[in-house]
């Protein structure tokens, strides 16, 4: 299984997780992290253009397993992502979805909350050794004409309002009724907001849980 993530931070994390548990480096991560979700998305981003082509290759042979969450980069990583899938034809391939939950239980039995998968430290990935969602042909369609209407719009912001990636203008606010042409306006109340500063996670104690010790990747023998 080829696994794909959108931030540094999420790949080095994988990487150390692996490495802690088997002293070797995992090759089958694939990070693309693009500044998708500001400036613009018509042009080609030519550091993808190298690991996107040795994904493409091995995409329609081995299963792909994304990891999203609704930080907008990686949102917008991954509708980018299957968009450039579709010449592969989105009916030949195996995707599955691994969305970041609200509230995660640590082994200690403490639920922290994350914003992004970038938050997750290495000794916690093990939890997700089997997760995933698979994502239907016409899943991946709606996403990849999404991706299409926002390279269209070109808007200077990309930001998820109520689950939805929209478009927005370059001081992160949204006036009521309006995405950028979108065919969803806002409702009158809503807009999207900058990103908050980074906290400490916020922790509440809960009862403990076991997880398993391996974790979501794969080593050269």
């Amino acid at each position: 299984m080829l696994e794909i993530v959108f931030n540094e931070s999420v790949l080095g994390s994988m990487e150390q997780a692996a490495i802690n548990a088997t002293h070797r480096k995992p090759e089958n991560l694939f990070c693309f992290p693009l500044p998708l979700d500001r400036g613009d998305i018509q042009k080609e981003f030519a550091a993808a253009r190298e690991p996107l082509a040795a994904l493409l290759t091995q995409a329609k042979d081995t299963p792909l397993r994304i990891w999203s969450s609704d930080a907008p980069q990686e949102k917008c990583g991954l509708y980018w992502l299957v968009a450039q899938l579709e010449p592969l034809g989105w009916e030949n391939l195996d995707v599955s979805l691994v969305e970041l939950p609200a509230f995660l239980e640590r082994e200690d039995g403490v639920v922290v909350q994350y914003r992004a998968w970038g938050e997750v430290c290495p000794e916690e990935w093990s939890r997700w050794k089997t997760a995933g969602v698979r994502l239907p042909s016409p899943l991946l369609r709606a996403m990849a004409d999404r991706w299409k209407e926002l390279r269209r719009e070109n808007a200077p912001l990309r930001a998820v309002l109520n689950g939805r990636l929209v478009s927005g203008p370059a001081n992160g606010a949204v006036d009521p009724g309006w995405t950028a042409g979108s065919r969803h306006p806002a409702r009158a109340g809503e807009g999207i907001l900058p990103p908050r500063p980074a906290k400490s996670h916020a922790e509440i104690k809960q009862k403990q849980a076991p997880s398993s010790r391996t974790g979501p990747w794969s080593v050269s023998r």
